[in-house]
Formats: structure tokens, C-alpha cells, sequence
């Protein structure tokens, strides 16, 4: 129902009362739909209006989704800085710094997310993939070896068997 979603949120927008909640909103259908320059619009909108830590977190997808990486980049740095602990913005983060190559970038916020929650398993497998890419296989086993601890998934035992595989 896109475009009744659609018609809500404008009529909410037009009716004027939290404003910044319905661009949000309509911004994420949008971002749904694949349409990101009109998201990244509400959202720039939203954050006019509340300047959120979940709003910068949505407008970065939606850049990086149209392949502004600068962007996305300077977003995630934003929404990390105003809350340190904050693991979703620490892994966008460093996924970027990994597309644009700079693993050792990647690695150190990695670090600052495992530091924010030590329980987590996703992260210890992006950096056990990072620390693969770098070559440095010990390390990357040791990350997938605590990942395991917590839960035990297929993704997890791939990566461990593709580790193995490749030693």
C-alpha cells in the first residue's frame, strides 16, 4: 500500500503536527521502494526539524544505497560521535571504511563496537572478515571462535569452514 503510505504521510506533513516524525516515516518508504534521492530529501527534512540519531542513521543507508559513500560516511561518523555506544552506527561505519578499502580503519571502529557490547556475534564476524581480507587468519579465527560462543549459525560456521578451507 505505497501509495495510500504515501498520501498519509503528506497529508500528515500537511497538517503540520510532528512534521518531523511523518518525513521520517515517509522517508523510509522511500527508502524502501529503492528511492533514495527523495529520501535522503525527507530525511534531510526530518532533520531539520529533530536532529536524531535514528533520522542521520536512515539518511546514511539511503546514501549509501545511491552510492554516496562520502555521505553515508559523514552520517555514520555523526550518529557514532553523539552516542559512542551506539553499535549499528560503529558497524556502518566501519563496512564503509571497508568498501572503500582502508581495512585498518575498518578494524579500529570493529574494535570500538566489540568495546560498546562484547556479546554481540555480528560483530565479531564483520571483523573476523575484515581481519581475513588483511590476511591476518588468526585473528579472524579467533573473532569467528568467540562469534560461535555466543550462537552457533550456519552463516557463522561458513566463514569459520571458509577460514579453515583457506588455511
Amino acid at each position: 500500500y505505497a501509495e495510500g503510505a504515501l498520501e498519509d504521510y503528506g497529508k500528515a506533513i500537511s497538517l503540520g503536527s510532528d512534521r518531523a516524525s511523518a518525513y521520517r516515516g515517509r522517508g523510509q518508504l522511500y527508502l524502501r521502494v529503492g528511492n533514495n534521492a527523495k529520501a535522503v530529501a525527507d530525511f534531510d527534512r526530518a532533520l531539520k526539524l529533530d536532529p536524531d540519531v535514528p533520522t542521520l542513521m536512515l539518511r546514511a543507508k539511503a546514501r549509501e544505497d545511491s552510492g554516496d559513500l562520502n555521505g553515508a560516511l559523514a552520517d555514520y561518523q555523526d550518529a557514532a560521535r553523539r552516542d559512542d555506544k551506539n553499535v549499528a552506527a560503529l558497524t556502518a561505519l566501519a563496512g564503509i571504511w571497508r568498501k572503500r578499502g582502508d581495512l585498518d580503519k575498518a578494524i579500529a571502529i570493529y574494535d570500538r563496537a566489540v568495546d560498546a557490547d562484547q556479546k554481540r556475534p555480528a560483530t565479531y564476524k564483520l571483523r573476523a572478515e575484515a581481519y581475513a581480507a588483511k590476511g591476518e587468519r588468526k585473528k579472524a579465527m579467533d573473532d569467528i571462535s568467540r562469534a560461535l560462543k555466543f550462537t552457533c549459525t550456519a552463516d557463522l560456521l561458513k566463514v569459520r569452514g571458509a577460514l579453515r578451507r583457506d588455511d
